[in-house]
């Protein structure tokens, strides 16, 4: 029986302490990072590790009862210990593929252009607007990086591979400039100032334009951890925590770095302002509602600021998105084209000379169809340019805008013809004179036509209205589909630049999110205005007003004959319509 009882004794005890063990292993987090990524992970100069990411997982910890085990390793090291060991992985953005689930952003990681002060001053900052555009000027220049930054596709297809040079810390990028091993670098904003200020490294500067940015934040492997991980930065981030986490490690990085002397005198510093500002509190009431409502006007700030900051944050994600849609939208067209000529080549390295005739006319009309579309969009690409710069104008000339619609809808009827769509004309006025320019106002019409018939169902039709303002100081034209219909919410939006209803890139109806922008500005150039109507299911109406009388800037009085003979008019129904004249006889091969 004693020995029955031992038995059971030794079982409890062990089961009580594997349990033990297995609950603290279990709340122990292992986290994971680079111990050159400045400023988010470092060790101090008492040799901990320490930084910005790591600070805020602390908290995260210590807020949830976990224990946080920091290993820092070198960019070659860290992955591989945390596919077999670790919890979590801060990676500042650098590596693309990892085993693992993605946080909430916990920090915008922006990217600039560094080189010598000599160099930068030869390089203006407006030719890096469009840097994917501007780049080529630095095809021929050595471009350092740092070692596993992750450089945006569109860079590494501008730049020759053997033309980025990778570095394995940020300082040794900047050593490489100073010894002229390379000429330009693309680093991440704040580690490289943190940098720079750290070792004092006074030859080199940044240009004044961010490139692009990547978003910096958590791979963790656990979906539990993730989630709580995730809710803690939400209420970080409303909380102000984040923002403190900001001003300590990317406003002053050096002074993190100084030694203990400064440090004390910071702090008795920090002492006495304490002191005086509670003095001051208790000595006046006034100057404490002073205080009190100065916080709450820094906290109405702070909230704007937030607001402003989620704003960029979507417009990017946004014109990222808009930039992938419109390489789709180029390319689609360029595919088809190439894809006829390689049949040609394939009849003419056969010598198959009947097939070859056979179908010269057909691929003759894709060739043509699909280099209008391309034309189109780069037409409208260089237009919204020109708008964006001030550099557009008008030719202004009398125009009676119901025979110019009637006429410019005979002209249409035939692409609106293939889906069975009748094209429907009113207008409560015989005649209707404005000042406009005539080729943009059939450029606005020609684009609301284009989309009606995009939009619209087969055996379905559209209306056309004229009519005049109550004081008939204005005109209006209405387009009138039976479509799809647009969301209240997407109605606020589809005259913004890049915009469109479906960013998918296997949507029904293509476009590249321009044609509505570029509408509004003519009809803005004219002293006009634009809106719509419309509910899902039940079509749409698009509505222009522009003034009788047209005053604005920009007059081309000597350029109206020569635009009057410029203008043809079948060839911008060609352009506008070009993605309708692909007709396979059924309605879903229609794309916008």
């Amino acid at each position: 029986m004693t020995r029955i009882l031992k038995v059971v004794t030794i079982l409890f005890v062990t089961f009580i302490i594997s349990s033990y063990l297995s609950f603290a292993q279990a709340d122990t987090i292992k986290l994971i990072g680079v111990n050159n990524d400045f400023p988010f992970s470092f060790f101090d100069v008492d040799g901990r590790p320490t930084g910005y990411a790591i600070e805020f997982l602390e908290a995260y910890a210590n807020e949830h009862g976990h224990t946080l085990q920091v290993e820092l390793y070198s960019t070659e090291q860290a992955l591989d210990v945390f596919e077999s060991e670790g919890d979590i992985f801060y990676d500042g953005s650098y590596f693309k593929k990892i085993s693992a689930d993605k946080s909430l952003p916990l920090f915008v990681q922006e990217f600039y252009l560094y080189t010598t002060k000599e160099r930068a001053q030869k390089i203006d900052p407006d030719d890096l607007h469009s840097f994917y555009e501007a780049s080529t000027n630095f095809s021929n220049h050595l471009i350092g990086i740092r070692n596993s930054q992750v450089v945006d596709d569109y860079v590494q297809s501008l730049a020759p591979k053997e033309n980025l040079i990778e570095y394995p810390t940020i300082s040794d990028v900047f050593e490489a400039i100073n010894k002229g091993y390379v000429d330009i670098a693309l680093l991440p904003f704040h580690q490289s100032n943190s940098v720079l200020n750290h070792f004092s490294t006074a030859n080199i500067e940044y240009i004044d334009q961010k490139l692009y940015f990547k978003n910096t934040g958590f791979w963790v492997k656990e979906e539990a951890t993730l989630h709580e991980l995730d809710d803690y930065i939400l209420a970080q981030k409303k909380s102000g925590f984040i923002t403190e986490l900001n001003n300590k490690w990317l406003t002053d990085f050096s002074l993190k770095n100084k030694e203990d002397f400064y440090l004390k005198i910071f702090n008795i510093a920090l002492g006495f302002s304490i002191v005086v500002i509670l003095y001051l509190i208790y000595r006046g009431n006034t100057l404490q509602k002073k205080i009190t409502s100065r916080t709450r006007q820094l906290r109405e700030k702070l909230d704007e600021n937030k607001q402003l900051y989620d704003e960029v944050i979507r417009h990017e994600k946004f014109k990222n998105d808009y930039f992938i849609n419109l390489s789709h939208e180029l390319r689609t067209p360029l595919n088809v084209i190439l894809g006829a000529i390689q049949l040609n080549e394939l009849y003419l390295a056969k010598e198959n000379y009947d097939k070859l005739l056979e179908n010269a006319e057909d691929f003759t009309k894709i060739i043509k169809s699909n280099s209008f579309r391309l034309l189109r969009v780069v037409n409208n690409l260089i237009d919204i340019t020109r708008m964006d710069a001030d550099k557009y104008t008008l030719n202004i000339d009398l125009v009676d805008l119901v025979f110019m619609s009637e006429d410019l809808i005979q002209s249409i009827q035939p692409y609106a013809d293939k889906k069975n769509i009748q094209l429907v004309f009113k207008s409560t006025a015989d005649e209707a004179i404005v000042e406009c320019d005539p080729f943009e106002i059939e450029r606005v019409i020609m684009n609301l036509l284009s989309n009606a018939i995009k939009f619209s169902r087969t055996n379905s039709k559209i209306h056309i209205s004229v009519f005049y303002s109550d004081d008939k100081s204005a005109l209006n034209l209405s387009v009138a589909d039976q479509g799809i219909g647009i969301s209240q919410d997407d109605q606020l939006r589809i005259f913004d630049r890049f915009a469109q209803v479906d960013t998918t890139l296997n949507r029904r109806h293509e476009g590249h999110g321009i044609g509505l922008s570029l509408v509004k500005n003519i009809i803005d150039l004219h002293g006009g205005d634009i809106d719509v109507q419309s509910q899902l299911g039940q079509g749409a109406t698009f509505t222009f007003t522009i003034p009788v009388k047209t005053v604005y800037t920009g007059i081309d009085i000597d350029g109206i004959k020569s635009a009057r003979e410029q203008h043809d008019r079948n060839q911008a129904i060609t352009l506008e319509f070009s993605e309708l004249q692909q007709d396979s006889g059924d309605e879903d091969s229609f794309t916008s």
